[in-house]
């Protein structure tokens, strides 16, 4: 199966469905990842490390998002 590029990714998030996922997603990308529980740390970074790899794809789209 070939690699997902940019473009997969700008398609999957640039509908109106994938643009609430992604301002969702966002929420993540932001917050401390830290928490006295070492597993929940890493809970947190795993879900806000998810969060940085789609928005480094799309990095125009989220932009858009952003600004309303």
């Amino acid at each position: 199966m070939p690699k997902a590029t940019n473009k997969d990714y700008a398609i999957t998030f640039g509908s109106e469905q994938g643009r609430r996922v992604l301002k969702d997603f966002l929420g993540y990308r932001d917050r401390i990842s830290f928490d006295p529980d070492p597993y929940q740390t890493a809970f947190n970074e795993g879900q806000r490390s998810v969060v940085l790899r789609v928005t480094s794809k799309i990095k125009d789209l989220v932009k858009e998002v952003e600004d309303g």
